[in-house]
């Protein structure tokens, strides 16, 4: 073998061993710090690009050897000074990666002149170093490294990754860290659950609850097979809060969640040795069942960072990098790609195609999903949300007159445009008519694209064999304003057409197939519901723990006619009651809702927050066109009235009979002149709060340590609530009669 062939193989070996190592480390240092879930298997597609770059910098670096660390040394060591010139190009190799990652100015091109100067001043310095670590590599103590630069030391280093990265697939994937797992299966026959959220998408622009269009066909030939609540309502107009009532089975008030605070607590913080705030979740629920979990979206709301991933084992959360685009070399080739106009395709919608396929990949079994266990899936498909950009084929179906696709996508639709014509919609402007309804149009596209998805969706579960034993649930976090009282979009305000939300329920086994139930419903009833279908069809009926008496929700399995009356015979209906034993009765008779303070997000408006450069501060905030919502606001609604208690101390009482389309929002209650149903509600409304707080207090607050009693002794009965002096010896009741606050989802008129 000649020198020169001895000296590349040497240089390839060195290299491609320092790849494989540092991508073990980087890869292990990535999957440490990734909120989801951990898949060794990440090392095995990224040991071929960082071996191929070690070796391609090896080979460079022996290939200079001669060069960079002198003749005379190559020839007396040459082993060393190979090793020494290898070093350097590697050193220089990782330079010139974080260059162009992290040290040059992201609007700086990578082929652009700044860069490839700073690129070969780079490459001037690596020369340098290599020249100075084969000064030191040849001296007097270079035989201490020489045995581990060796070229059969990198060989074998190299083997051994290519062998420990063959079999890292074979390991299990790590749970996230915020999840919930038991060994155990759950019980035979229990059934998987499907919890679908289309977000944005309003009950009122549904042809399942009687719109003009037809945007859902998928969902309307679902609802048939199915039971549809027509008065469904989310608690709160926004992603955030909404998901967190729904994931919760509580209000805004006893969640906390919203624009003054931003996270779903999830147990982090402590106080007297145990967790504060540690609110359980469906997702907690279903894991502690047995189920498998698994979260599928692309909403940067829905993220471990909001809290709202909390119990679900599994997580693609495609609004954050996957693991793999934290890593260096990957995160440069897509750089570099982009620059050259040779990355991938952009996606072609807002995420759903690949979320659906994503959920069949995992359902087929994919994905590490354990066929042993039922699933809990929750998706949340995004397209109807802003801006509304459908594909083309579906853009101009519900367009007005004389309105083409191209105008139509065209319309400007940035949030800085839409927060602008707000302002000036609140300073005595207005919109342009025309513009709401193209927007509406092409908002009702995105439903009708997204509608194909479901349709996908539900055909694939057919092919998996997998519907008939799955409860589907179809609904939304909220819906959408076009202009109504000078508001575009989800904020500042409760009205219907911001709460009023599908919701779909299919299980014919246990669910009347095609019945419409027209009474009062909330997203918080979710959580109770499936809760108890899954133990009635399973028989497995538990004593609810302390988190489940504290639910502020009710379970609709309660309504005439939503349960076969066959799976409920004497027997079950007895065991049923007994190991329920609720501590709020099972009837609603109206719904709540709140919205936090939006300061933070009125903060955002063009008005507070002048152009850069333009010398001015913020504007004064007594002249903000939208200083009114500058307050949170309480909802109470019942069929027919609605009452608003905002923050500042105004109520607002609305007749929805006389103003469905609630033009008094802000016509205020004059306080001699309260009606008796205004006073009503109020009274209602403040009840049923200090009553959901009154109940978490007792059960789940951290004092309860300070008595000896936990959640659990607390669910039990008397051992925990007997300490607190509420009940006598020998009761077996968690929270006695006398102390259940009186009204309890029940009106006093």
């Amino acid at each position: 073998m000649s020198a020169l062939t001895s000296r590349l193989l040497h240089g390839a070996l060195l290299g491609a061993a320092a790849g494989a190592l540092a991508s073990l480390a980087e890869t292990a240092a990535v999957l440490e710090r990734f909120p989801y879930q951990r898949d060794p298997a990440l090392w095995a597609s990224v040991l071929p690009l960082y071996a191929g770059a070690g070796t391609l910098a090896g080979l460079a670096g022996a290939a200079l050897a001669p060069v960079v660390a002198g003749r005379r040394r190559q020839d007396r060591d040459p082993r060393l000074a190979t090793a020494a010139s290898v070093l350097g190009a590697l050193a220089t190799l990782a330079a010139l990666v974080l260059l162009h990652l992290a040290w040059l100015p992201a609007s700086w091109p990578s082929t652009g002149v700044p860069a490839l100067a700073a690129s070969l001043g780079l490459l001037l310095a690596g020369a340098l170093l290599s020249r100075i670590l084969a000064r030191v590599l040849c001296g007097a103590w270079g035989w201490v490294l020489g045995f581990f630069l060796a070229p059969p030391t990198a060989g074998l280093l190299v083997l051994l990754a290519a062998a420990a990265a063959l079999l890292s697939p074979l390991l299990p994937v790590a749970d996230a860290p915020v999840s919930t797992r038991v060994p155990a299966p759950a019980g035979g026959g229990a059934p998987n659950v499907l919890l679908i959220v289309l977000d944005t998408v309003s009950a009122r622009h549904l042809g399942t609850y009687g719109y003009e269009h037809d945007t859902d066909p998928a969902l309307a030939a679902l609802a048939q097979e199915g039971v549809v609540f027509e008065q469904a309502y989310a608690a709160a107009p926004w992603t955030l809060p909404s998901h967190a009532a729904l994931f919760t089975g509580l209000h805004g008030p006893s969640h906390g969640t919203g624009w003054e605070h931003p996270r779903l607590e999830d147990g982090q913080a402590r106080a007297l040795g145990r967790p504060v705030g540690d609110f359980h979740t469906l997702a907690e629920e279903f894991a502690l069942r047995g189920y498998e979990t698994c979260s599928i979206h692309e909403k940067s709301w829905i993220t471990a960072g909001s809290g709202l991933t909390q119990g679900f084992q599994r997580v693609f959360d495609f609004s954050l990098p996957a693991a793999r685009d934290y890593l260096l070399l990957p995160r440069l080739a897509e750089r570099v790609q982009a620059q050259l106009g040779a990355g991938p395709p952009p996606p072609p919608d807002k995420g759903g195609e690949r979320i659906v396929a994503t959920a069949l990949d995992w359902l087929d079994g994919h994905r590490a999903r354990d066929p042993e266990r039922p699933f809990f899936l929750f998706l949340n498909l995004n397209e109807a949300h802003d801006p509304y950009l459908p594909p083309r084929e579906e853009a101009g179906r519900f367009l007005p007159p004389g309105v083409s696709v191209e105008e139509a996508l065209a319309l400007p639709q940035d949030v800085a445009d839409r927060k602008a014509a707000e302002e000036r919609a609140h300073a005595g402007g207005s919109f342009d008519e025309r513009e709401l309804a193209i927007l509406r149009a092409l908002y009702d596209a995105e439903i009708r694209y997204q509608d194909r998805l479901l349709e996908r969706l539900f055909q694939g579960l057919r092919d998996l064999e997998l519907l008939e034993s799955t409860v589907v649930v179809v609904t939304a976090d909220h819906g959408e304003e076009f202009g109504h009282n000078g508001r575009l979009g989800h904020q500042l305000a409760l009205t219907d057409p911001l709460l009023h939300v599908p919701l779909v329920m299919r299980f014919p086994q246990a669910l009347r197939a095609g019945l419409r139930v027209s009474g009062l419903v909330s997203l918080v009833d979710v959580f109770p519901t499936l809760v108890d279908l899954v133990e009635v069809w399973s028989g497995e009926l538990r004593p609810p723990s302390a988190e489940l008496q504290a639910l502020e929700g009710v379970s609709l399995l309660d309504l005439e006619g939503v349960l076969h009356p066959e799976l409920l015979d004497q027997e079950r209906k007895r065991r049923r009651t007994e190991a329920r034993r609720p501590l709020f009765p099972e009837v609603r008779d109206y719904v709540l809702a709140h919205y936090d303070n939006p300061a933070p997000y009125l903060r955002t408006y063009p008005f507070l927050s002048p152009p850069p450069g333009s010398g001015a501060g913020p504007g004064r905030i007594e002249d903000f066109p939208l200083r009114r919502y500058l307050r949170s606001i309480d909802m109470i609604r019942t069929a027919k009235r609605k009452l608003l208690v905002f923050g500042d101390g105004e109520r607002s009482f609305l007749d929805l009979e006389q103003d469905p389309a609630e033009e008094g929002e802000f016509l205020y209650l004059d306080p001699a002149k309260v009606p008796p149903e205004a006073l009503d509600l109020e009274w209602n409304l403040a009840s049923q709060l200090e009553a959901y707080r009154s109940v978490r207090l007792l059960l789940l607050s951290p004092l309860n340590d300070l008595f000896g009693t936990t959640s659990a002794s607390a669910a039990r009965g008397s051992q925990g609530t007997e300490q607190l002096g509420y009940i006598g010896s020998g009761a077996d009741l968690s929270v006695p009669p006398e102390f259940t606050p009186r009204p309890l989802l029940r009106s006093r008129r």
